[in-house]
């Protein structure tokens, strides 16, 4: 079995490229130096939130494989989750409410999910995406 990770942020792919990956998460390393996929949710209520790409709130717009990651330089006890590939979700009514059918809304923005489920819930097969590097 494996696990994967859904991350709620208000970042978008040009600050993920800038900071080398997704951060800055309260992630047990160990955990994600396991995990397979990352799926990023917007997050529209941080202060620093993208909205010009149109994105709704708790809409999944990217999966991205995951790499592992490394401690956070800016942030002390927080990680910077690392990728090696990256693919981008289609602005459909399908990752809409993604956050929502994955956690059931949990407030904490990060969970850990089994890879299977994350793609069942989101009807997602990730053969079927346009993957290019990181």
């Amino acid at each position: 079995m494996s696990e994967s990770i859904a991350i709620f942020t208000g970042k978008d792919l040009s600050v993920f490229r800038e900071q080398g990956g997704s951060g800055y998460w309260r992630v047990k390393p160990e955990r994600i130096a396991q995990a397979q996929y990352a799926v990023a949710i917007r997050n529209l209520r941080e202060s620093y939130a993208v909205t010009t790409d149109g994105m709704a709130h708790g809409q999944a717009f990217m999966l991205a494989r995951v790499s592992g990651c490394v401690a956070a330089k800016p942030v002390a006890g927080r990680q910077l989750i690392q990728f090696t590939q990256i693919a981008m979700l289609p602005d459909n009514e399908k990752f809409k409410n993604a956050w929502k059918r994955l956690t059931g809304g949990q407030r904490f923005p990060v969970k850990y999910l089994e890879t299977d489920s994350l793609f069942n819930l989101l009807a997602l097969d990730p053969a079927n995406l346009h993957w290019e590097p990181f």
